[in-house]
């Protein structure tokens, strides 16, 4: 009979071999969100860190009003 497998844990990795996957695995799904988001949209970042970008940097680069309409409540409904 195999052993028991170790359960899964949903806290931070804790070993320094696992703390450094879990920030390679981030970077590369921020790196791929980042450059899709920008070949769908054009737009791009800066060369920096994303911890040097402002507020309104990121605001501007995540938010596009063109993509989703705009939420319009419906018109209220006459009963009589």
């Amino acid at each position: 009979m195999a052993p028991p497998r170790p359960r899964a844990s949903h806290h931070r990795p804790t070993q320094p071999a696992e703390r450094t996957r879990a920030c390679t695995d981030l970077g590369l799904l921020a790196l791929t969100l980042i450059a899709t988001w920008s070949v769908r949209t054009g737009r791009h970042l800066r060369a920096v860190s994303v911890d040097d970008l402002s507020p309104d940097e990121l605001i501007e680069f995540w938010a596009d009003d063109q993509l989703e309409p705009p939420y319009a409540a419906p018109s209220p409904r006459r009963l009589w």
